[in-house]
């Protein structure tokens, strides 16, 4: 365990509609801890003084990243949150909007993840976080759960069948006005 002398790997990505401005809470309270970053900025920030221990980028392949990481540090929306589970990798959802907060609270419900409002966002309640994800299995263990759930949908075939329907003859359609 990371907590045990050896540096669990974090992906962190606000993508583009997180809060850049809580990044440097995020970056100094994992600058402290037994963990190797690494920061997708989508070239959104520029950050000063960055611990030798994060490596940033302007943009990564998100899947990838989640699933080598121990967990990812995110806008909590839908797209980083969910391809996060996708990998069975739990979640510390910073949410700046609303479609973030829902996401997130989904993701927290589940178990897989924990959540800190962006607007309240100190140093202490990251640390606090990332030593309860790294302490604790059963984020990992929902996580991986929901992957699984999520791996039972076959979502080409169901969007497909959806876009079938949706257009199909007599169909209503919509129409700018």
């Amino acid at each position: 365990s990371a907590l045990r002398g050896e540096r669990a790997p974090v992906y962190v990505t606000l993508g583009s509609s997180g809060d850049v401005n809580v990044l440097p809470n995020v970056v100094r309270a994992l600058g402290r801890l037994p963990v190797w970053v690494l920061l997708a900025t989508a070239e959104r920030a520029e950050l000063a003084d960055v611990p030798p221990n994060v490596l940033i980028a302007d943009y990564v392949p998100g899947d990838e990243a989640a699933r080598h990481a121990a967990f990812v540090i995110t806008n909590g929306g839908s797209s980083s949150g969910y391809q996060a589970l996708a990998e069975g990798t739990p979640v510390l959802g910073i949410p700046f909007n609303l479609d973030q907060y829902l996401a997130m609270d989904a993701i927290e419900r589940a178990g897989a993840g924990l959540l800190l409002r962006s607007g309240s966002l100190t140093e202490q309640k990251v640390e606090d976080a990332v030593r309860n994800l790294l302490s604790s299995a059963r984020y990992r263990q929902a996580a991986v759960h929901v992957a699984a759930a999520m791996k039972q949908l076959k979502f080409a075939e169901l969007f497909r069948n959806f876009v079938q329907r949706a257009t199909a003859q007599g169909a209503p359609r919509s129409r700018v006005v």
